[in-house]
């Protein structure tokens, strides 16, 4: 899981292939927050999005 520009994206470990991605866009050009995982949640922040999280 990494967090870009243009959203929170997971990749497959052994090929890196891209297997999800949801939006999360930001007028400031970049996301400096780490990911963290619990469970089977995902939580993200951002100064535009504030706290978001996908189960």
């Amino acid at each position: 899981m990494a967090f870009t520009v243009e959203g929170l994206i997971g990749v497959g470990r052994q090929t890196g292939e891209l297997l999800w991605r949801i939006p999360l866009t930001t007028t400031h050009g970049r996301h400096v927050t780490t990911p963290i995982i619990d469970g089977n949640i995902a939580m993200v922040a951002s100064k535009e999005n504030s706290l978001w999280e996908q189960n």
